[in-house]
C-alpha cells in the first residue's frame, strides 16, 4: 500500500459532432493511401480538450485529400469526445507478485493537469503511423507496431462507419488512445520510455 500516490483522473464526454470549430492545424492524417484515418485534437476552454476522428471512406488522394463518401473530408469528425485531465493523490494498493491495483481509496482534491492538445498531437505522431504515399512506403514498415497499430484503428473506423451514431466503440478507442501517452510517458511509471 502506498499513500499519497501520484494518479490521474481522465475525465470523458460526448462531444457535439457539428458545431465545432476545428483549425487545419488541429487535424492530422495517420496510415497511408490504401487507409486512413484523420485524428483532430484541439484546446478549449480551460484544460479541456477536443478530440475526433473519421476514416477515408474511399481513395485517398496522394496529396492526402479522401475522394470518397464524405465530401467534408476535412474538418468533420464522425466521433468527438471532450477530455480533462486532472493529478490527484490517493491511496493505492496493489498485488506485489504483478502489480495490479487492488483498491484505491483517500483521494486528494483534484488539481488541473496541463497537457496541452498540441502535446498530445505529438504523442500520438510517436505511437501511430504518420500519413505517407503508399508510393514511399518501405517494405518494412508494414510490419512496425506504429503501422500496425493504425491500420487496426482504421479498419475498425471504416467498419463502423456506416452506423457511426449507433455504435460507441471507435469513441471508447479514441478515449483509450488518450491513455496511452499518459502511461508511456509518466515519469513515475517503473516502465516509462
Amino acid at each position: 500500500m502506498t499513500k499519497d500516490t501520484p494518479v490521474y483522473q481522465v475525465d470523458f464526454w460526448r462531444a457535439p459532432s457539428k458545431g465545432i470549430t476545428w483549425a487545419t492545424n488541429d487535424c492530422k492524417l495517420y496510415g497511408e493511401s490504401s487507409g486512413a484515418f484523420q485524428l483532430c485534437v484541439s484546446p478549449q476552454r480551460g484544460n479541456i480538450i477536443v478530440a475526433g476522428w473519421k476514416p477515408c471512406v474511399g481513395v485517398l488522394a496522394s496529396s492526402g485529400t479522401c475522394q470518397g463518401t464524405y465530401a467534408a473530408w476535412d474538418l468533420t469528425p464522425m466521433w468527438v469526445t471532450f477530455v480533462a485531465i486532472y493529478r490527484r493523490k490517493a491511496t493505492v494498493t496493489t498485488h506485489r507478485g504483478n502489480n495490479t491495483i487492488l483498491g484505491t481509496g483517500d483521494f486528494g482534491e483534484p488539481e488541473i493537469q496541463n497537457i496541452t492538445a498540441a502535446e498530445f498531437s505529438t504523442a500520438f505522431d510517436s505511437i501511430l503511423y504518420t500519413w505517407k504515399n503508399s508510393s514511399t512506403l518501405l517494405p518494412c514498415e508494414g510490419s512496425a507496431q506504429d503501422w500496425q497499430l493504425t491500420e487496426w484503428i482504421y479498419t475498425s473506423l471504416l467498419f463502423n462507419a456506416a452506423i457511426a451514431p449507433f455504435v460507441a466503440a471507435p469513441l471508447e478507442t479514441l478515449r483509450n488512445l488518450f491513455m496511452a501517452p499518459l502511461y508511456l510517458y509518466n515519469p513515475v511509471t517503473f516502465v516509462s520510455v
